[in-house]
């Protein structure tokens, strides 16, 4: 759509986590940057004013054991027009030479015209865009979960407890949902307890409140959003003990999403059994 042809068109493919290119064409270059499979293709031939086209074969994906709730986001632009994925860090090989080529599928021919070919997109307006997202969920389970810690401390002593999050998989979890999809460990001190310190990656449920600082609760985070098969997240949370409590008890609960008030175990976790365990002093 525009006011000049091209002198040609790529198309960026992106697979997420467990899918992979099931073609390898000679005028398409592939590469990875971590779990993420990358494909750009060069059909040929120039592109008039008001054509129409499509990839003469369809994207086939083969999905492989780690695959789950997956993504192939597409990318099409003028030949010879700059950005993504530029600058991802991906390194790139060619497709086999005896693969054949990818080819477009003129369905509108539109009109030749003698100005000259550009290489930018115009800029997207309305339902028009150069990008598009299909998405494809795996008969696929992935398993989280939690572990527990205890002390023995001393009244007016420290202890430093230690605890993870761990994904036992098979599937590699991909959250595309601002960190709706993805679990925490929402954590409680046992009773005579109070926090003095704890890992980076956890934080009391209310920021700069003194009193939640104190006596929690906490919420222990993941680093990403793509959590592969046997990445164990640790924790560490620091208590000081005010009053011996024989067998004071706090815990660890796996939770899903940013509100614990509002998590729901995903279909993909059935097992339930590992989403809990204790924190114990004394």
């Amino acid at each position: 759509m525009g006011n000049r042809p091209a002198r040609g068109v790529q198309t960026v493919l992106a697979a997420s986590p467990g899918p992979d290119f099931a073609d390898h064409y000679s005028n398409c270059k592939y590469g990875f940057n971590g779990a993420i499979h990358f494909a750009e293709c060069y059909p040929k031939g120039a592109i008039n004013i008001g054509e129409t086209a499509a990839l003469a074969a369809p994207v086939r994906l083969h999905v492989g054991s780690t695959a789950l709730n997956t993504y192939l986001d597409a990318l099409t632009a003028p030949l010879g027009q700059p950005g993504w994925p530029d600058g991802q860090g991906i390194k790139w090989t060619w497709g086999k030479g005896s693969a054949p080529a990818l080819k477009l599928k003129v369905i509108n021919t539109g009109r030749r015209s003698s100005v000259p070919a550009g290489s930018v997109s115009l800029p997207q307006t309305g339902s028009v865009t150069d990008y598009w997202i299909a998405t494809l969920r795996a008969r696929n389970t992935a398993d989280f979960a939690v572990s527990g810690a205890s002390a023995q401390v001393a009244v007016g002593k420290t202890a430093t407890l230690a605890f993870h999050l761990s994904a036992n998989g098979p599937a590699t979890l991909y959250d595309r949902s601002d960190g709706e999809g993805v679990p925490t460990a929402w954590v409680t001190l046992p009773p005579g307890t109070t926090a003095v310190g704890h890992s980076a990656n956890c934080a009391p449920w209310q920021e700069n409140n003194p009193a939640a600082e104190a006596k929690g609760p906490y919420v222990c985070s993941l680093p990403g959003i793509i959590v592969p098969k046997g990445q164990v997240t640790n924790f560490t949370l620091t208590l000081r003990v005010d009053d011996v409590v024989t067998h004071a008890k706090g815990g660890v609960q796996l939770v899903w999403g940013p509100d614990p008030a509002d998590s729901h175990r995903p279909a993909f976790d059935p097992d339930s059994r590992n989403d809990s365990a204790d924190l114990t002093v004394n």
